[in-house]
């Protein structure tokens, strides 16, 4: 694939008290295509990623998205609705299900006809059906990442952003997981992390993280 790069960044660098420094040279993310992070725990996966996906400016270097310059200078609301983002401790809502998975269509001025039926398919989709009306506090901590990726996933992103996306889930929604990242090749760019470099097989790109710094392995 060639083009503007989905997602670009260049000399990012974030500093933090006790001596710990995000270091990324440079990173250009072709649209449609899959960019796996691996390292061990206390790399840095999870500070690169919430840098990228918008939720923290870097203390330098810019960022790019769709060939827009997002940093330096404050994030545009055009950038940020052109990413959805699932970190390891996802935020949700108290309410149901449906209402936690619709929250960004509504967010976005959809409709409610098209709200409902957009939930409706993210959760037929993601075997969600009969957990519509469930109170989110009721939910396993597997259950509840595999809403917070609906309620990702629904947006339907030019940009996916997904830190150890497969933490807290059993096997066959694992399994699910790498299917849908994979079935999302050409059309959804995927950024995500995973502490078992396994993972990261059928990536386009990988990188590994050491204490902070982000180096290219293929």
């Amino acid at each position: 694939m060639t083009g503007v790069p989905a997602l670009a960044a260049r000399r990012i660098r974030r500093s933090f008290p006790g001596g710990f420094s995000l270091r990324l040279d440079e990173l250009a993310v072709e649209a449609g295509t899959t960019c796996g992070f691996t390292g061990p725990n206390g790399a840095g996966k999870t500070v690169l990623l919430e840098t990228l996906g918008l939720l923290e400016p870097p203390d330098e270097g810019s960022i790019e998205i769709m060939g827009r310059r997002v940093f330096p200078g404050p994030a545009s609301r055009e950038a940020r609705m052109s990413l959805a983002i699932v970190m390891q401790r996802p935020y949700l809502f108290r309410g149901t299900v449906a209402r936690n998975v619709g929250y960004g269509l509504a967010a976005r001025g959809l409709s409610r006809p098209e709200r409902t039926r957009r939930v409706d398919a993210c959760l037929e989709l993601l075997g969600l059906t009969r957990l519509a009306g469930a109170d989110i506090r009721r939910l396993s901590a597997g259950e509840a990442r595999w809403v917070a990726i609906a309620r990702a996933l629904v947006l339907d992103p030019a940009i996916l952003v997904l830190d150890e996306p497969a933490a807290h889930l059993d096997e066959p929604h694992a399994v699910a997981l790498d299917g849908l990242i994979r079935g999302m090749h050409g059309r959804t760019t995927v950024l995500f992390s995973a502490h078992d470099p396994d993972q990261t097989l059928g990536c386009d790109r990988v990188f590994a993280l050491d204490n902070g710094a982000v180096k290219p392995v293929r």
